[in-house]
C-alpha cells in the first residue's frame, strides 16, 4: 500500500511528512518543568551549622584526616582513610603526644606530634569553615 500523496523513500518504504513542520514552518514545542526541576523548587535541604569552638574543631579534624587518607594518591583508599582517621582521632584528642611524652625512647618527638597535630586541627578548622559556608549558602537558596 502507497501513502494518499503517493511518495515513497526506496522501494516500499512510505514517506510521512515530519510533525514537527504542520504548517511548513519549524514551530517551537513547548517544554515542561522535569520532575527533578519540580522537585528540587519544593525542597526544603538544609545543612545545620556548627559553631567554630574546640571540639567541633577537633572532630573537624578527625575527618580531615580520613579525607587526606582518602585522596593520599600513592596508598590512598577506604583503608588507609580508616586508618589517617584512627591516627586523626589519636591527634586530635591528645592520646598520641601524652603517650609519646610517657615513653622515653621516643619524648624526642614531642614536638613534631604537636605540629602535625596543629596541622591537623588547621585542616579541620578550615573544613569546619567550609561546611559552615555551604551550609549557610544552601540554606539561603532553599528559601
Amino acid at each position: 500500500m502507497r501513502p494518499s500523496s503517493g511518495k515513497t523513500l526506496g522501494s516500499d518504504v512510505p514517506w510521512k511528512p515530519s510533525q514537527a513542520f504542520v504548517s511548513g514552518v519549524p514551530q517551537r514545542s513547548v517544554q515542561l518543568p522535569s520532575k527533578v526541576a519540580l522537585a528540587a523548587e519544593s525542597s526544603s535541604f538544609s545543612l545545620a551549622e556548627y559553631p567554630e569552638n574546640e571540639e567541633n574543631i577537633s572532630n573537624a579534624s578527625i575527618v580531615f584526616w580520613g579525607v587526606f587518607g582518602l585522596l593520599l594518591p600513592l596508598l590512598g583508599g577506604f583503608t588507609t582513610g580508616l586508618i589517617f582517621a584512627a591516627l586523626g582521632w589519636g591527634l586530635s584528642t591528645g592520646g598520641i603526644l601524652s603517650f609519646v611524652k610517657k615513653t622515653k625512647s621516643i619524648e624526642e618527638y614531642a614536638d613534631y606530634v604537636t605540629q602535625v597535630s596543629d596541622l591537623g586541627k588547621k585542616g579541620g578548622e578550615y573544613g569546619l569553615k567550609a561546611y559552615n559556608f555551604v551550609a549557610k549558602k544552601t540554606g539561603e537558596m532553599s528559601k
